[in-house]
């Protein structure tokens, strides 16, 4: 691979872990009572993996995976995720209509 190669993707890689630390301090910002979950969650995905002896392709995809964890909370309203108590019945399907759309 050339150097002008290795550069460049060396600053795609780069781009693309700025971008999961936005969405995941997004998420963060819209639920505050989780705030910090994503990150503990990658932490002991990582270390298990590490300790499975997992490539460190697997680490860094599990990685990524824990911190993009809780994106589907971006699309919901924080009235519906910091409500107390029990959600309404249409609470309920306005979630699952995001998940929906997320996991597509």
């Amino acid at each position: 691979m050339s150097d002008e190669l290795v550069i460049k993707n060396a600053k795609l890689l780069s781009r693309l872990k700025q971008t999961i630390e936005v969405l995941s301090k997004i998420g963060e910002m819209k639920d505050g009572y989780t705030a910090g979950h994503q990150r503990i969650v990658a932490l002991l995905s990582c270390a298990i993996a590490q300790e499975m002896k997992l490539s460190d392709d697997v680490i860094h995809n599990l990685s990524i995976g824990a911190l993009l964890d809780d994106i589907g909370k971006i699309g919901i309203s924080s009235g519906i995720l910091n409500k107390p108590g029990k959600l309404s019945k249409l609470e309920y399907q306005i979630i699952q209509v995001m998940m929906k759309m997320v996991m597509r």
